[in-house]
């Protein structure tokens, strides 16, 4: 009920906008800047797309191993793993997100984002001390980081990406994925 009066009051900025609601009134100032990210496949609800198409710039920006690399190693912290690890995982999201692309029921549009895989270092860190993980962390270590990921996260996420193929299809798909992501093969 308030998207419509939030959005005119984004293009009359310094306006009072009547809501519908509670009798309030909604102004946005001039020097508020909102910056919003959104896959093109969380479109789901094309009135409010056009909506929000309209009324805002747009700029793609994919997966990039650089961002990845930077923010892996600033959540790293004390967290021993050796740069080899980390090169390597990089590399594996890589070819997944080339993968994801080279699939005609895919594409770019559904890669997986730098944002999201970095999330294998927050794993990692629940792995910290214990038994099999002294000392340093392995990523790929069966059962690791690298596994939670994957089962909690990047497969469930392809399945839902695969959701038109039968289940056939998507499991064959998904297995191959993995071999590559978690095996390396």
């Amino acid at each position: 009920r308030l998207f419509g009066e939030a959005f005119s009051a984004i293009e009359n900025r310094n306006e009072e906008i009547d809501l519908p609601v509670g009798g309030f009134k909604l102004k946005i100032p001039t020097n508020l800047y909102l910056i919003g990210t959104m896959n093109e496949i969380d479109f789901s609800l094309e009135r409010l797309d056009f909506a929000l198409r309209r009324r805002f710039v747009w700029f793609r920006y994919g997966y990039n191993t650089d961002v990845l690399k930077e923010m892996m190693l600033s959540k790293r912290d004390n967290l021993k793993i050796d740069d080899d690890e980390i090169n390597a995982f990089i590399d594996k999201a890589t070819r997944l997100n080339e993968n994801i692309d080279e699939l005609n029921e895919l594409g770019k549009q559904y890669e997986i984002g730098h944002t999201f895989f970095s999330e294998v270092i927050d794993i990692a860190k629940q792995f910290a001390g214990r038994p099999g993980y002294m000392g340093k962390v392995k990523l790929f270590k069966t059962g690791g980081p690298v596994d939670v990921l994957w089962n909690i996260s990047i497969a469930p996420m392809i399945a839902a990406f695969l959701g038109n193929l039968d289940e056939t299809q998507k499991n064959d798909q998904i297995k191959k994925m993995r071999e590559m992501f978690v095996n390396g093969k």
